[in-house]
């Protein structure tokens, strides 16, 4: 069938309008993924201590490192590799079985891909998650399915070494702290504290417990260190 120069004409314009309007539909949809995306990774945590966000800009953030008192953590989400050292009777279960350390040696505990929770303090680290393999003093545990195995443990194990071996992202560090701490890429400043309370915002690095002393290698975005002789507050 031939059609006229008018049928042409409108049928042209309204295909423009029609295309007008799906480029303007797109951008309003892309337009509220992005504000969705904001709202959810602000809203949601993954943890109590530990911040959403998977990165911070190092261009904008400020290079530390520490060996202070570890403060208490109290910890929800994912980690990639959490590796413990232990020298104490302990058990520990990973699905329906039990493996019970013992402290005549320095047992080692590696896990991959850990979801859950993990209290950490003075006494000991409380795990309760899952894990898609465990190594338990070079044994490695998997499940024959390749389904993630339940972990947790009757109490608290007693370490002498905790090492989150990816960047771990806090979204706060907030104690009343004593030893040093470094500021700075080039020759830093180092700065001593002796029980002032230290508070870092969104440090995002290597994290490090061993005998009792915290050990940070990263960034972060805000600094302040409030005590009896000194009051800093530093930020880029």
């Amino acid at each position: 069938m031939d059609l006229d120069k008018n049928n042409l004409k409108y049928y042209g314009q309204t295909s423009k309008k029609k295309r007008k309007l799906n480029k303007k539909t797109l951008l309003f949809l892309g337009f509220l993924f992005v504000i969705g995306a904001i709202i959810f990774t602000t809203l949601y945590s993954n943890g109590v201590i530990t911040g959403n966000v998977a990165s911070i800009n190092s261009n904008n953030s400020i290079k530390i490192s520490s060996e202070l008192t570890s403060p208490d953590f109290n910890l929800k989400g994912e980690y990639p590799e959490i590796k413990i050292s232990s020298n104490s009777k302990t058990t520990i279960y990973l699905g329906d079985k039990s493996f019970f350390l013992d402290e005549t040696r320095e047992n080692q505990i590696i896990l991959k891909e850990f979801s859950g929770k993990i209290e950490i303090d003075g006494d000991g680290i409380l795990l309760d998650g899952k894990v898609s393999d465990v190594n338990l003093n070079y044994l490695p545990i998997t499940d024959k399915n390749n389904k993630k195995i339940k972990i947790s443990s009757d109490s608290k194990i007693p370490y002498s070494l905790i090492e989150f071996k990816e960047n771990l992202f806090l979204k706060e560090i907030n104690y009343i702290s004593s030893g040093t701490l470094s500021v700075g890429k080039q020759n830093p400043d180092k700065i001593t504290l002796n029980r002032d309370s230290l508070v870092v915002s969104n440090y995002l690095g290597k994290l490090k417990i061993s005998e009792g002393n915290l050990f940070l290698d990263g960034f972060a975005e805000n600094i302040k260190i409030n005590g009896d002789e000194k009051k800093i507050s530093i930020s880029k």
